[in-house]
């Protein structure tokens, strides 16, 4: 996966970062490796959410000319409007990365902020389900310690399912927006 223009100096990359969990995941589910395809789908829905944060950082950031979009911005070669998009996207990569893994608070989060009159990330929150299949089945990043075969079949299918739809809600809308290239 080439690298996003949301990618933190540090070498954090949301976007592209969901973009190859999920390929594996998927991967791993066509070969039956369960354990492994539900533990990636955890960290899609993880990376999504955290690129719904940076986005929002990034329009907070920046003002805006009427009739300007976030993706015009982030596509200008002005000075200025690069650095306010550097500025935002910094922000919003120290925001993202306070949750850690905890899906719960990344979700609330993520919600909270499409809540704010004008915020830049509504249309990309209204895929995230008040109780996903992920954080009802208490996904975690430490079932990477557990015995082969804990996760069973069905409950893989069902996460790398909420997977897909967080990231195509999230990351997918903001590629064909021209908001993540």
């Amino acid at each position: 996966m080439p690298v996003s223009n949301l990618a933190h100096p540090d070498g954090d990359d949301f976007p592209a970062a969901a973009a190859k969990h999920l390929d594996d995941a998927v991967a791993l589910f066509a070969a039956n490796r369960t354990d492994g395809a539900g533990y990636l789908a955890g960290y899609v829905r993880e990376c999504s959410l955290k690129a719904v944060i940076v986005v929002d950082a990034i329009g907070r950031n920046v003002r805006l000319a009427p009739g300007t979009t976030l993706a015009a911005l982030l596509c200008s070669a002005s000075p200025a409007d690069q650095e306010a998009v550097d500025a935002g996207r910094t922000m919003g990569h120290k925001e993202a990365i306070k949750s850690r893994h905890d899906l719960g608070k990344l979700s609330i989060e993520a919600l909270r902020l499409a809540g704010i009159p004008g915020a830049a990330v509504v249309k990309y929150t209204s895929c995230l389900a008040a109780s996903s299949a992920l954080q009802k089945d208490k996904w975690r990043e430490t079932i990477r310690y557990c015995a082969a075969g804990t996760i069973s079949l069905p409950q893989a299918s069902l996460w790398l399912d909420d997977a897909k739809a967080v990231y195509l809600g999230t990351v997918g809308e903001m590629r064909r927006d021209g908001v993540v290239f």
